[in-house]
């Protein structure tokens, strides 16, 4: 009998998963990316259309432009998140409006701009908000910022920059 119905579970998953195929990104897939960690100016900002990160070192020299192309599976990967997050129904400033415990010591302001096919969205949030009470909107944009930062910094281009220098505090 457990066999059965396990069998069953099986069956259903198979079924519902086959009923709901993940959507492809569509030909014109594109984002750009601004990362802040002291929360001010640009100091990444990654233009997957161009495959250009504009770096400014923020130690008074002049900001630097290299070529960075994320890989196909790399922009898969970040259209699912954005698909699974939800992301073109955000608002255009996201802010936290639960209970907060204070706020971070250096906190980092993201902007992200995508398009897909005709949709198109972007999003602005200073990460400065430490809540009391977990807050699923928030740690699924955190997860997708992350996830593009990441992407980038794994790249050999990102890790032959000059070290970041400027401090927030």
């Amino acid at each position: 009998m457990k066999k059965h119905i396990l069998l069953i579970f099986v069956l259903l998953a198979v079924i519902f998963s086959a009923c709901t195929p993940a959507t492809p990104p569509a030909g014109n897939f594109a984002f750009v990316f601004q990362e802040s960690p002291c929360g001010y100016g640009g100091v990444f900002t990654l233009d997957s259309a161009k495959g250009i990160l504009t770096y400014d070192p923020m130690d008074g020299t002049a900001a630097m432009r290299v070529d960075l192309q994320l890989t196909k599976a790399e922009l898969g990967k970040i259209y699912s998140r954005a698909a699974l997050i939800d992301f073109f129904h955000y608002p255009t400033v996201f802010t936290i409006s639960t209970t907060y415990a204070g706020y971070e010591k250096s906190p980092i302001s993201y902007q992200l701009a995508l398009t897909n096919g005709n949709q198109t969205n972007s999003v602005q949030w200073m990460d400065n908000v430490v809540t009391r009470f977990p807050n699923d909107e928030a740690d699924q944009l955190r997860g997708l910022m992350k996830l593009i930062d990441k992407s980038m910094r794994k790249h050999e281009e990102f890790k032959k920059l000059p070290e970041l220098k400027g401090r927030c505090f």
